[in-house]
């Protein structure tokens, strides 16, 4: 099959894998064509699969219909019809529904999604904009490239939903989609429905918030105004379904679209207060967002819905419906809170600050984890990497964003970052690739290394990087752009078994691993392996020593490569001399260390506890000040010294990057 019988016209969207375009056929009806644009593989797999569920669920109604597919030489291709009737996201930008209209759609989706969920399918990014109407009227879903299969032997080969993963639209995501997509099944899309109704209702998105960590905020902590107090006309009834749908509890929720399609009927007796089950009724107070950072702990103590009633409910609004009483689930980047500026260019995060720790840059962009910090002397700008497969560059010129670049194209969370000499960025993560940027510039160079990255360091003119089982080297100082890059390989001996290479250095005479030793006793290892001149793989002399005795989390190692920083999870962080090869200290935590990081001059140690970060000096060792993000379960994620030991760079769950003056 090819494009041959069609005539393309406007582009009509496009997202980080494909474009749709309006297109003619020969006999003058008007298609859709989606267009894969990306080329790693794991895309490829996901367009397929988008292809296969479209085929299983479009026959029996309720999704957009798949005309044709296949490979041209512009691509892969799905040809769909072209709706006329719009998107809802397009009718809800004039206002809120009337209430039959709502409920009517409201039951439709559920009913759509109920057939999925009985295939075993869950759609994960459900949202007004992926809601199209047809000339009659009727909602159809679309958008089907976030599906996956749920169901417990279900087959789903392809394995493309990696633990940790965020994916989804922030506003419509579930709690525990936010945390990890691989978690999402049909709660999180009965959870995508109810906020779907809810801004059909009100003309409000259940968590808005003039800021997208206000949305994850409000997302993760279960906090929306009562529908009835913005619209007198909603059911009790209505209401407490709609509400019972957003419970960040999955397991309070309609487990699946027909259950809520149930839920979505009236009583035989008209229940006369809302929904009140677990959650938690705040009356006629205003809720003021007292935390510092948003929450993601639902997994450990989940919270219950907030529901607040703002006074006398809001009158039915008058047709045409008010545009006026929509708010922006996700607003324009750079957009200002009314109080954002009110004792602090910080707003509420300023209380972060302490006698020891300033807060001096706040940098919002990612969503979800924060995985990996970077911030090269060469260049001077901070680098971030994310569990949304972005890599972003700041600067503390713009000590509240936006970012100065952003690297996407990536097939899975971003967990590895290097620079050298200030011209390139290397990347690498959850996908089979080292990423290769010139820093100044646009597109990446590719190089396949057959296994996820846990690790990348530069050191002496060599890249570094970790792997389960082994370790690579490519020689920088030899890399051109018409030289063809060879890495060398480093093989663990088989006494460490498929160890991760979790960190890795280099000094002039020998290269350094950390790993997290052997599966059956995991105690920490550092090897030494002198590099040979002759030989693909070198020789190699490992020198290893035992140290904690649990799984390691976290290691970090300093500019010189002198000592070198290892956390566990058995709650201790110990500091290692590699020139006296012994651990010279130990700091115990009541609970797993999550992250370390480590001054480039070996003087000082942050580590990152449950909500908590902690600095200490060395040579004493000593306290030298900590923060915690109290009254909110968001993460320090990750931590990263600047190249002066003077700020401490700070990432966090909910996707946040806070810079810290070291006072």
């Amino acid at each position: 099959m090819d494009l041959s019988n069609y005539q393309f016209g406007e582009l009509l969207g496009e997202g980080s894998a494909g474009r749709v375009y309006r297109a003619r056929t020969r006999d003058g009806g008007e298609v859709a064509i989606k267009l894969l644009r990306a080329t790693h593989e794991s895309a490829a797999e996901r367009f397929w699969r988008e292809r296969d569920l479209l085929v299983q669920l479009a026959a029996g109604g309720g999704f957009v219909p798949l005309l044709e597919s296949g490979r041209s030489g512009s691509g892969s291709f799905l040809v769909m019809p072209l709706l006329s009737g719009g998107t809802l996201g397009e009718r809800l930008r004039r206002g809120p529904l009337p209430v039959e209209l709502a409920l009517d759609l409201g039951r439709a989706l559920a009913q759509s999604m109920g057939r999925a969920h009985a295939a075993g399918i869950v759609h994960r990014d459900l949202k007004p904009d992926n809601v199209l109407f047809d000339a009659e009227g009727r909602p159809l879903i679309a958008d089907l490239g976030l599906a996956k299969y749920f169901a417990q032997g279900q087959d789903d080969p392809s394995g493309l939903s990696q633990t940790g993963e965020v994916r989804g639209t922030p506003g419509y995501m579930a709690p525990e989609q936010l945390a990890d997509a691989k978690r999402a099944g049909p709660a999180a899309d009965v959870f995508a429905i109810g906020a779907i109704l809810y801004e059909a209702l009100t003309g409000q998105a259940p968590f808005a918030d003039p800021t997208l960590r206000g949305v994850l905020v409000r997302t993760a902590r279960g906090q929306v105004t009562s529908p009835r107090a913005l619209r007198a006309g909603i059911p009790p009834w209505l209401e407490a379904a709609v509400l019972q749908s957003l419970d960040p509890d999955p397991g309070r929720r309609p487990a699946t679209g027909l259950a809520l399609v149930e839920r979505l009927r009236p009583p035989a007796t008209p229940v006369t207060r809302p929904y009140r089950g677990p959650l938690l009724a705040l009356g006629g107070l205003a809720l003021v967002l007292a935390g510092a950072v948003g929450a993601l702990a639902w997994q450990r103590s989940r919270p219950k819905l907030q529901v607040v009633n703002h006074g006398d409910a809001a009158p039915e609004p008058s047709a045409p419906q008010n545009e006026a009483a929509k708010l922006p689930s996700v607003p324009p980047r750079g957009a200002k809170t009314a109080d954002a500026d009110a004792g602090s260019e910080f707003g509420d995060l300023a209380r972060l600050s302490s006698e020891r720790l300033q807060l001096v840059a706040v940098w919002e962009g990612h969503v979800g984890p924060v995985n990996v910090l970077h911030w090269p002397a060469a260049v001077g700008w901070v680098f971030s990497g994310g569990a949304d497969r972005s890599v972003r560059a700041w600067t503390l010129a713009q000590p509240k964003g936006p970012e100065l670049k952003r690297w996407e194209d990536h097939a899975g969370e971003v967990r590895a970052l290097a620079e050298a000499s200030g011209a390139t960025l290397y990347v690498g993560g959850d996908f089979p690739q080292l990423w290769i940027y010139r820093i100044q510039g646009e597109k990446g160079l590719q190089l396949n290394v057959s296994q996820p990255i846990h690790s990348l360091d530069v050191r002496a003119g060599q890249l570094m990087i970790g792997v389960q089982g082994r370790a690579f080297s490519l020689d920088l100082q030899t890399q051109s752009k018409d030289s063809q890059l060879t890495l060398r390989q480093f093989v663990f001996p088989p006494g460490l078994g498929q160890v991760a290479t979790r960190s890795l250095g280099r000094s002039p005479a020998d290269l350094h691993f950390a790993t997290d030793g052997p599966p059956d006793t995991a105690p920490f290892w550092i090897s030494r392996a002198t590099q040979a001149e002759s030989g693909e793989q070198g020789s190699q002399a490992y020198d290893p020593i035992a140290g904690h005795l649990g799984p390691i989390t976290a290691l970090a190692a300093s500019a010189d490569q002198r000592r070198l920083v290892s956390a566990s999870a058995d709650g201790s962080a110990r500091v290692w001399d590699l020139d006296q090869r012994k651990q010279v200290y130990e700091l115990q935590h009541n609970l797993q260390v999550r992250a370390v990081a480590v001054s480039p001059a070996g003087d000082r140690v942050a580590t990152a506890v449950a909500d908590q970060v902690i600095v200490f000096a060395l040579d004493p060792l000593e306290s030298r000040g900590s923060l915690k993000l109290e009254t909110t379960s968001d993460r320090p994620t990750s931590l990263c010294f600047d190249p002066d030991g003077r700020h401490l760079a700070v990432g966090t769950q909910l996707g946040l990057v806070l810079v810290f003056r070291l006072r």
